[in-house]
C-alpha cells in the first residue's frame, strides 16, 4: 500500500513519535507478533518465520534471540 508521505516525513515522524526508526519499529512489532504466535499457536519456528516474512528460519532466530535474549523455542 502507498503511503501519502515522503520517506524522510516518515522517518522524522517515527523518530518523534516512537523514538526509532520506521525499520526498527517494524522489527519490534514482528518480534512481538511472533512472540504471541509462538505462547498461542502450535506454529513451527520455520511458519512463524515465513508468516512474519523472513527469509529463513535462522535469520529469524538470530533477530529473536537479539531482541529477547533467548531463542524462538524457549519463548513457548
Amino acid at each position: 500500500a502507498a503511503m501519502s508521505m515522503s520517506k524522510r516525513s516518515l522517518t522524522t515522524r517515527c523518530a518523534e513519535t516512537f523514538q526509532t526508526s520506521p525499520a526498527k519499529l517494524l522489527v519490534r512489532y514482528k518480534m512481538e507478533r511472533a512472540k504471541t504466535l509462538l505462547r498461542q499457536t502450535d506454529l513451527s519456528v520455520k511458519q512463524i518465520s515465513a508468516r512474519l516474512g523472513f527469509e529463513n528460519p535462522f535469520h529469524f532466530s538470530k533477530v529473536y534471540k537479539r531482541h529477547f535474549g533467548r531463542a524462538p523455542a524457549i519463548g513457548r
